[in-house]
């Protein structure tokens, strides 16, 4: 049996007894730091360094100045564990001086699962929250790419044209080929053909595709008889540009 002097009388007490039972004198000094409270600070308030104040740390004022880079919550969430899965008597010797501040075992054991529970939730959140927009992105990119591909292969056949008749002024949609429509995309047409300028617009479909694009379009366009061509917001020309794009971020890299 762990025992120590009583505070007020200096008899024999357990080293875990709040009060002596002869006289009555409390046994823990005044301002003792629980670790539990300190798991708590730190798990609830560890961005701004509530816990270090408490434990009478000035260098909590770091995670105040560096709170923005969500650096000091990580570090707090593992010095949550730290706390409450240290040894009492080390904890009492760090924070207490040496003077023991009672035992919490049980209480604590119920905190780290209830801690775990819950910030295992708060993870899962916050990866949701990344991953899901990501996700959704990567679908809207990949129905454009379909657009991108039946565009392209529209322009062989445009450039064959423009070489056979010098000019892309009686071009329709008619002399077209191979497919203009897919999966997502519900057309491929021509627009503003004059001269050497021509323009492949790819409509995407109203239903049925990501809702950021749905019914948007994406154009190619060439001014030189197909010798180079421009996409999207890459495009020059304003005329040929069309206020009904689909979004940059869904784009690609030569297209933004």
């Amino acid at each position: 049996m762990n025992t120590v002097y009583c505070r007020g009388c200096g008899k024999v007490v357990h080293e875990t007894a709040e009060t002596c039972p002869a006289c009555g004198a409390p046994q823990f000094a005044a301002g003792d730091k629980n670790k539990v409270v300190a798991a708590l600070l730190a798990f609830f308030t560890g961005s701004f360094g509530i816990h270090r104040f408490y434990l009478g740390q000035w260098w909590g004022v770091l995670y105040l100045l560096f709170f923005w880079t969500m650096i000091p919550s990580l570090v707090a969430l593992v010095e949550t564990f730290v706390f409450l899965l240290s040894d009492q008597k080390q904890w009492d010797k760090k924070y207490n001086d040496g003077l023991p501040s009672g035992k919490s075992t049980g209480f604590a054991i119920v905190l780290v699962i209830l801690l775990v529970i819950f910030g295992g939730i708060f993870m899962v959140g916050i990866l949701a929250a990344v991953s899901i927009p990501a996700y959704q992105d990567y679908v809207a990119r990949a129905q454009v790419t379909e657009g991108l591909s039946l565009a392209s292969g529209q322009k062989v056949l445009l450039t064959e044209y423009y070489a056979d008749n010098r000019d892309f002024s009686n071009i329709s949609n008619s002399d077209l080929t191979g497919a203009t429509s897919g999966n997502y995309v519900d057309s491929v047409t021509l627009e503003m053909a004059n001269g050497e300028t021509v323009v492949i617009v790819t409509s995407f479909k109203q239903s049925g595709v990501h809702r950021d694009i749905a019914g948007q379009k994406f154009r190619l366009a060439t001014e030189d008889g197909g010798t180079t061509w421009q996409c999207g917001y890459a495009i020059q020309n304003e005329l040929l540009k069309g206020s009904d794009q689909v979004e940059p971020k869904y784009l690609p890299s030569a297209c933004k």
